[in-house]
């Protein structure tokens, strides 16, 4: 099968497919699950797959709140799990819609496979605002997330998704908390 014909097979996944979880199958998910940040910090969240036999392509799309988190460009969608095996055809996200990294993809050439678990892709965030972001796979429309062997069968994975908090740098807590007590002293004494 040439290549042009397995880009095909690959772009029409993403249009049809519902993608669910299957108990004992591999694991699409998120290193750290969850972490804390301050407010304005880079940090990176890799996408990282276990339990996988015979992967040759994967695609996924993440949902986040744009309040709270923002995607730092690019995104590096040619993680080491599939790397290592050999060269990969890798395809940009769409971050056109704030909150979404959409249809983040890779794909071994020709019929290579990668058995195992490792990471499938990095992504860099800014922490923008105070709170707490789900960071969410999409599964909803057009088989946003899934895996898939060099025989184009789709393999059976369960998502977990993760979380982000964003808190306040401690020193402007502690300012703001200490101006609020010397108001309200000042008040109580006049």
């Amino acid at each position: 099968m040439g290549m042009k014909r397995g880009l095909q097979v690959f772009i029409s996944l993403g249009t049809g497919l519902l993608f669910t979880a299957v108990a004992g199958a591999a694991t699409i998910g998120l290193d750290p699950s969850s972490q804390a940040v301050g407010l304005g910090d880079m940090f990176t969240v890799d996408v990282v797959v276990a339990d996988v036999v015979d992967l040759n392509t994967y695609q996924y799309s993440l949902a986040y709140d744009p309040a709270v988190l923002s995607v730092v460009m690019p995104v590096d969608v040619d993680g080491s799990f599939l790397t290592d095996v050999g060269p990969v055809l890798t395809s940009a996200p769409d971050l056109q819609e704030a909150g979404r990294i959409k249809n983040a993809s890779a794909a071994l050439l020709d019929s290579a496979a990668a058995t195992g678990g490792g990471v499938l892709s990095t992504i860099t965030f800014q922490a923008v605002g105070p709170g707490t972001s789900a960071l969410a796979f999409l599964t909803e429309i057009q088989a946003d997330t899934f895996l898939v062997d060099p025989a184009f069968s789709v393999i059976p994975a369960t998502l977990v998704d993760g979380s982000v908090v964003v808190v306040p740098e401690p020193g402007s807590v502690l300012l703001v908390s200490t101006a609020g007590l010397f108001f309200l002293w000042r008040r109580q004494h006049k």
